[in-house]
């Protein structure tokens, strides 16, 4: 009963803090979304050239710490990993590349909605639909084995991971000018700092308490028929929603929503496809980054294919805008479909032998 509070009380957290971080001055309907912060972090590394998306977001970096710092305390940092490492790579690839073609993560994509923004319905279904495809795989024909990440006795030689996130933060202090930053564009939309680190700390303690993740959420409603997963992302959106008509931000629509497009079928798709993912690898984007925090290394793997996507994304416009997705991206979410079919196939081959 606790631990159902807690989650709960997390995806209240993401709903409160997501909207107001974007009161306080981060993109519109974007105050939380590990997708667009991963551009800008692969930006400030130097890692794309699009200079308008290019911040070090120290909300995702502080999530990190946050997750970190809580494991600690509860005794709960352990080194671990599966062999799946080639998976937990690709899979964060891909989950940008979706991400990046439906314009946001799946934290995103309820933030979206609690900003009015209907487009993001579209994405919604998607992400139910992959999860369910992921779920259905997973249970009736593969050996979860394979991706469950086990502790490696008391090794903690992977805290060189989290207090590398602590030196960076650090450096990027007091030596800002290592890193690039954006002077215009949804780089340079973002909120006071000190807004930026506490939000991070606490969203990243609770979510590492509570274990949230949204592709989390929905596939244990689906597996468990019990719907506090589904509940707990409607009361996510619906205290999102509550900042936004305090602060006259909602705006229910269809046109003109900002970070959005009306191509409904590629806003599905993409979605899908990361659904599909997160249940592979075992976490959403934003769940990869507090695993990492907690010392699963295959997170860490999956932070770098996130890494390097989002530097992909950026560099070939592997992506989407408001006119909707550009040829590559339509091209980059169809690759992901084609890897992950194929890999699933490998799976299936692998357990019927076994």
């Amino acid at each position: 009963m606790r631990e159902t509070a807690i989650f709960i009380i997390t995806a209240i957290l993401i709903g409160l803090l997501g909207a107001l971080l974007s009161v306080w001055g981060n993109p519109i309907n974007t105050g939380i979304c590990i997708s667009c912060f991963m551009e800008n972090f692969s930006g400030a590394l130097k890692l794309h050239n699009n200079l308008l998306m290019q911040y070090i977001r120290p909300e995702m970096v502080f999530i990190i710490i946050g997750s970190f710092l809580s494991a600690v305390i509860r005794k709960e940092f352990n080194t671990r990993y599966s062999p799946s490492f080639t998976h937990s790579f690709l899979g964060g690839v891909f989950m940008i590349i979706g991400s990046a073609v439906f314009i946001g993560c799946p934290i995103k994509m309820l933030l979206k909605l609690a900003g009015g923004d209907l487009n993001s319905i579209a994405g919604i279904i998607g992400t139910i639909f992959g999860v369910w495809l992921g779920v259905r795989l997973l249970k009736e024909n593969i050996n979860t084995s394979l991706f469950k990440t086990v502790a490696k006795s008391d090794d903690k030689s992977f805290f060189i991971i989290p207090l590398t996130f602590i030196f960076l933060i650090f450096l990027y202090f007091f030596k800002g000018e290592l890193f690039a930053e954006s002077v215009s564009g949804a780089g340079a939309e973002k909120s006071p700092i000190i807004y930026s680190i506490s939000t991070g700390l606490i969203i990243g303690i609770f979510a590492q308490y509570s274990r949230f993740c949204v592709t989390g959420s929905i596939r244990n409603s689906i597996i468990l028929r019990k719907f506090t997963g589904f509940f707990a992302l409607a009361l996510l959106v619906l205290s999102a929603v509550i900042i936004n008509v305090i602060y006259g931000r909602f705006n229910l629509g269809i046109v003109g929503q900002p970070g959005s497009h009306t191509e409904y079928l590629w806003s599905f798709v993409s979605m899908a496809l990361v659904g599909y993912i997160a249940v592979i690898i075992d976490g959403c984007p934003f769940r990869q980054l507090v695993k990492m925090g907690e010392g699963d290394i295959n997170a860490f793997v999956c932070f770098l294919g996130m890494l390097i996507g989002s530097a992909f994304v950026q560099n070939f416009k592997i992506l989407a805008d408001s006119s909707g997705p550009t040829l590559l991206g339509k091209i980059g979410v169809v690759s992901g479909i084609l890897i992950f079919s194929f890999l699933s196939y490998n799976l299936l081959l692998k357990n019927e032998k076994n």
